[in-house]
């Protein structure tokens, strides 16, 4: 993967250095996306527990319309097999914790348990930076013509994610991206944001609100993983001391 393919090789200073092309970013992205293709239903299924952590009512429901809903939102991003299919993968994903759903119908300290167990927790890494874009997309059709084009949305979203950057509203500049923005426009169109309607503005602002939900989510389980981590740390420093 280099010499163009897609990644570039500069030899002519002190030292090699390996960059990828604007002219390569669509191939780039084809790996990254490939790599995280095989972590994306186990990422879905900590996202859909979060989800239903905070959710009301029945909430191994709330944990099975989450992970559609998810599946749904990046299918422009990724590949996903027919939703039957996708429910058995998830369905095996959980195969990890017995009696997973009367664990998740109990909720609360059952859900928080069923995340601590799984290791690695891998969602914040493999798919937050979509979501954020996402986000940042919906934060410019709160005030953006029906029909704004492609062009002036993407522009409008670059100025709004530099913002969002400087003020650390998003983890990295890596969501503030043509190509990402790109896609997000295609799940707006989606849902139906980008046309004229009576009630567009309610429901740009609630497609807003339901993705920062979703953000929420992504830091609710990243605590969890920090925990992790200070636990094994903990443990490990424990076991120095003995020796």
């Amino acid at each position: 993967m280099s010499n163009g393919h897609p990644v570039t090789r500069v030899d002519s200073g002190r030292e090699p250095v390996w960059y990828i092309a604007p002219d390569d970013e669509h191939a780039a992205a084809f790996y990254r996306n490939s790599v995280i293709h095989a972590f994306l239903e186990t990422s879905i299924v900590e996202l859909a527990l979060a989800h239903a952590k905070h959710a009301e009512g029945d909430r191994v429901a709330a944990f099975w319309a989450q992970a559609m809903r998810l599946r749904d939102l990046l299918k422009f991003d990724f590949y996903f097999a027919d939703s039957t299919a996708f429910r058995a993968n998830i369905a095996q994903e959980m195969a990890w914790h017995q009696d997973w759903e009367d664990h998740l119908g109990v909720g609360g300290n059952e859900i928080d348990a069923m995340l601590y167990a799984k290791r690695p927790l891998m969602s914040d890494a493999m798919l937050r930076v979509f979501f954020e874009a996402y986000e940042i997309v919906a934060d410019v059709l709160r005030d953006a013509p029906p029909d704004i084009g492609p062009e002036e949305l993407t522009e409008l979203a670059l100025g709004l994610g530099r913002q969002f950057v400087a003020q650390g509203r998003v983890r990295s500049s890596e969501p503030v991206s043509t190509l990402l923005f790109a896609t997000a426009r295609q799940v707006a169109v989606d849902q139906e944001l980008i046309a004229p309607a009576a009630d567009l503005a309610e429901r740009r602002v609630a497609f807003r609100r339901e993705l920062r939900n979703i953000l929420r989510d992504f830091d609710y389980v990243e605590q969890i993983a920090r925990n992790q981590f200070v636990a094994r740390e903990f443990k490990a420093r424990q076991g120095r001391d003995r020796i």
